[in-house]
């Protein structure tokens, strides 16, 4: 349960919107603008995140969890910019950081100022003439690859909460943050949030700058249907369903919405999508996404076999050209998103360039996912 309650936290953390609005209280002035220039499709921005909750109570156990934030810049347009997230839990396990655990996201959302991304630094400015109220501004140095930036460090506190952004005053980089939320008395708590910026990178794909593929007007829903199997009890195979239904659409990117259900049989799994308490994940595809609901097609059709598509040194996770050629009675492309500890399987119709199946696997389960339909 310990476990379980630090990959919450974490995944509270990482979500894409957390804390958007501090953020936006304390660059006013960024709402307007655009992204910074050096923002383009196809930007990496890695972070390491670490979180944890504490009770006044000695008999109520705390949690801890940390991991990476990887997002990516898939998609721009005149007053958007749309994020895929991806996000690395590590070390959640009872001996230590034995398996890498992964959940994926996406948003669309106004560029001028992104929550552990970047602020427009025309809004940096506006803030150091004028702080808004219960807010502290310095500047000072930093180094962040190997070279010296002038930054800005922003504090505000009030009723038991302080957060803090450092920021590169040049090109608007939250180079790190914290955040503390403290209730006092016996029934309180202490939950305490930090990140720091560990890499920023262009990544350069097969099909950037594809527009959206022509099947995507007429089809609002796919639907899967799976299996997850345990290690521990691999003759189990618990069904799984899985819709991921259009939600946006522009002319480079697409947002959907992903939900999942399992039961004791297909039909409950199936049943179980339209549940009250089943979870809905937005997640977004478009012309600079590494793997998603699609590929251009014309790019999958010149991939080959072990072909690296991207690598990131931070988290040690890479997409790689896994399979190519026919496999049950259809020519698909696989490509593998993770490493050793764990990884997505993304299987591509080379005709279409649509998900046709999908596996995920990781040190305690393998869920395999087979499209049954579309409408």
């Amino acid at each position: 349960m310990r476990n379980l309650l630090a990959l919450l936290l974490v995944c509270f953390l990482f979500a894409a919107p957390v804390r958007a609005d501090m953020l936006g209280a304390m660059f006013p002035g960024a709402k307007n603008l655009p992204a910074p220039e050096w923002i383009k499709p196809g930007t990496r921005i890695t972070w390491y995140i670490i979180d944890g909750t504490r009770y006044n109570n000695p008999q109520k156990k705390g949690a801890a969890g940390h991991g990476y934030r990887e997002v990516f810049v898939v998609a721009m347009e005149p007053g958007k910019v749309v994020l895929e997230l991806r996000f690395y839990l590590l070390g959640v396990q009872p001996t230590g950081p034995a398996g890498l655990k992964t959940v994926t996201g996406g948003v669309v959302t106004t560029p001028g100022a992104v929550q552990n991304c970047w602020v427009h630094p025309t809004a940096i400015e506006q803030i150091l003439k004028k702080p808004p109220p219960e807010t502290k501004v310095a500047l000072h140095k930093v180094e962040f690859q190997g070279k010296q930036r002038e930054a800005v460090l922003v504090s505000y506190s009030k009723d038991g909460s302080t957060f803090m952004w450092d920021l590169d005053r040049k090109t608007g980089l939250i180079l790190s943050r914290s955040e503390k939320h403290e209730k006092k008395g016996f029934g309180g708590s202490v939950m305490s949030a930090s990140g720091s910026l560990r890499d920023v990178a262009t990544v350069k794909l097969p099909w950037a700058g594809q527009s959206n593929p022509g099947w995507l007007k007429n089809v609002t829903e796919i639907r899967f249907q799976g299996q997850q199997r345990s290690p521990a009890a691999p003759n189990i195979a618990v069904p799984l369903a899985m819709r991921i239904r259009k939600k946006a659409v522009g002319k480079k990117w697409a947002l959907f919405e992903i939900t999942q259900g399992s039961g004791m049989n297909q039909a409950q799994a199936d049943a179980a999508l339209d549940a009250m308490t089943t979870t809905k994940t937005p997640v977004v595809c478009g012309a600079a996404c590494p793997a998603g609901v699609w590929i251009d097609a014309t790019a999958l059709a010149r991939l080959q076999k072990g072909q690296v598509i991207m690598r990131n040194p931070i988290t040690g996770a890479d997409v790689t050209v896994f399979f190519v050629g026919m496999d049950r009675g259809q020519d698909i492309c696989v490509l593998r998103w993770g490493n050793r500890l764990g990884y997505f399987d993304y299987v591509y119709d080379k005709k279409t360039g649509g998900l046709v199946r999908a596996a995920a696997q990781d040190d305690l389960t393998r869920r395999d996912f087979t499209m049954v339909g579309t409408r």
